[in-house]
C-alpha cells in the first residue's frame, strides 16, 4: 500500500504587504489566524496536482521558545483531500529563531487521517531548520520511523545543504530567499520513494517555493505560495 508522507514542511510568517519580510521572525509562520495556500503543478505539463492549505491557530510559550500549532489540508488537484480531514500539528522555535519540527509525528498525524485509526505512532529525531542559514551551511539529518498496524516506515532526510541566496518573485510577492536542498528517503512495505527538493526560504514566511526532482535530478513538480490571509 501507497501512503504519502509529509514532506518537510516548512511554511511561514506573514506580513502584510506580501513581499514585505520580517528579519526577526524565524523561518515559520508565528501569526495566530495567518492562512497560507500553495499550490503544486506537475512539471512540463504545468498541471495542477495538489493544493495545501496551512492556518496558525495558536502560539505558546514553551519554556524560552514557543510552540507554534497549526493545521494543514492537502487536496489533490481535482480538489478531494489527500489525507482525509486537517491535520493538527505543531512545531518548536527556540530562542535563537531555529525552529525544530517532528516529521514522525507530521507522518503520522497524516496516516490517521488516511487509516481512520489512531493505532499509528512514532519515534524519531526534530529536524532544524536554524534562523541564522547562510550559503554553505551543512544542516542535521533526520531519521523517523512511523509505525502504522504493524507495519514500519523510515523516513530519513539527508544532505541538507543551503545553496545559495536568491531573490524570486511569486504570485504573493517578490522575496529574498535563502535555497536549502536536501535528500528524502520514504521506505517501507509497498512504499519506496526517493527524492531531491529544492526550498527557497524567507524570514518570517517560511518557503515560498518548493521545488521536487526525481532520485536522477529531474524536476518532477513545483509548489509555489500564492496567497496569503490574515485575521
Amino acid at each position: 500500500m501507497k501512503y504519502r508522507f509529509l514532506s518537510l514542511l516548512l511554511f511561514l510568517s506573514l506580513a502584510v504587504p506580501c513581499g514585505a519580510a520580517r528579519n526577526d521572525k524565524p523561518y515559520f509562520c508565528i501569526t495566530p489566524g495567518t492562512v497560507l495556500y500553495l499550490e503544486r503543478y506537475s512539471a512540463g505539463k504545468h498541471k495542477l496536482i495538489q493544493t495545501t492549505t496551512i492556518e496558525i491557530e495558536s502560539v505558546e510559550i514553551s519554556g524560552s521558545g514557543k510552540k507554534v500549532n497549526y493545521t494543514l489540508m492537502m487536496r489533490k488537484g481535482n480538489g478531494s483531500p489527500m489525507y482525509g480531514d486537517k491535520a493538527h500539528l505543531s512545531i518548536k522555535v527556540d530562542s535563537n529563531s531555529d525552529f525544530w519540527m517532528d516529521i514522525g509525528v507530521s507522518a503520522r498525524e497524516l496516516m490517521k487521517g488516511v487509516l481512520k485509526t489512531d493505532n499509528v505512532s512514532s519515534t524519531g529525531t526534530l529536524a532544524l531548520t536554524p534562523g541564522d542559514m547562510a550559503p554553505g551551511d551543512v544542516l542535521p539529518d533526520s531519521h523517523s520511523v512511523v509505525t502504522a498496524l504493524g507495519m514500519k516506515y523510515n523516513i530519513d532526510v539527508t544532505n541538507r545543504t543551503v545553496l545559495r541566496r536568491d531573490r524570486l518573485t511569486t504570485p504573493c510577492g517578490t522575496f529574498d530567499c535563502v535555497v536549502v536542498r536536501e535528500y528524502k528517503a520514504e521506505v517501507g512495505p509497498g512504499r519506496n520513494k526517493c527524492e531531491w527538493s529544492e526550498n527557497w526560504y524567507v524570514r518570517g514566511y517560511g518557503y515560498v517555493r518548493h521545488d521536487v526532482f526525481d532520485k536522477n535530478g529531474k524536476l518532477k513538480a513545483s509548489e509555489t505560495l500564492v496567497r496569503v490571509l490574515e485575521k
